[in-house]
């Protein structure tokens, strides 16, 4: 596991923060990370692609960064975040994550054979999507670490963060 230094940022990096960090760290947030450090790095890394599978406002540091933090060009209340920082709620939403991806898979099986469902009473009839999951993509949501994030998140419920 590469862990992204904020000042000499890397494409190379897969992991905001260290197993020895991420430990103390998931101590303050009330999770459990693996006492494995090698399932621990593992767990890391699944936590660091979820959050790599989000919107943020601004842009990597580096063309084809690993990680989604260091960002450019990121803009909350009128005021610029440094582009030589990782947030400590990013840090906190891959640990979180982690703690997550190590207690189950973060993605699921989608079968798109069970995504209509059709009720027929009398003569009217509604089909509709259903998902087991709460996702089409197979995505799980990790909330938490998404609510972590929230001002640095592209949402429409999310009215922190903007483009300057």
């Amino acid at each position: 596991m590469i862990v992204q230094d904020p000042l000499n940022p890397t494409a190379d990096a897969d992991s905001m923060v260290s197993v020895a960090d991420a430990r103390l760290r998931a101590v303050n947030l009330g999770v459990t990370l693996p006492v494995d450090d090698t399932e621990c790095e593992v767990a890391l890394v699944k936590g660091n692609v979820y959050l790599n599978g989000l919107c943020f406002y601004g842009e990597p540091v580096v063309p084809y960064q690993g990680t989604s933090w260091p960002r450019k060009n990121v803009v909350i209340n009128s005021n610029e975040y440094p582009d030589d920082q990782i947030p400590q709620q990013a840090i906190d939403a891959q640990i979180v994550s982690a703690a997550y991806a190590a207690t189950g898979d973060i993605y699921t099986v989608v079968d798109n054979d069970k995504r209509i469902s059709s009720e027929k009473v009398d003569v009217l009839q509604v089909t509709y999507a259903v998902s087991d999951s709460g996702s089409y993509t197979g995505k799980k949501k990790i909330t938490r670490a998404e609510e972590l994030l929230s001002m640095f998140l592209c949402s429409n419920s999310n009215y922190w963060a903007y483009l300057g």
